[in-house]
């Protein structure tokens, strides 16, 4: 079980536009469980409802050995 039953937190999403349909988008998910994490990353569209996405997940429970991943996707819109 990834939160146990500490899962109850908050949820936050920023999204914010810069330059030429790329966007800033960052979210946050507070607790003390394996779930905790904050995210950002740009999306740039490729198409009508097709977004491309980069970026880096930090894990915020204590004990996580590696912290950061890196985040690459497609995502419909």
């Amino acid at each position: 079980m990834l939160a146990g039953f500490q899962s109850a937190g908050l949820y936050l999403n920023l999204e914010l536009p810069l330059v030429a349909g790329l966007r800033l988008n960052s979210d946050y998910l507070s607790g003390n469980n394996g779930l905790s994490s904050a995210t950002f990353k740009l999306l740039y569209p490729l198409a009508k409802d097709w977004q491309l996405g980069l970026g880096v997940q930090i894990a915020i429970a204590q004990g996580v050995i590696d912290p950061y991943q890196g985040m690459l996707g497609i995502y419909f819109h």
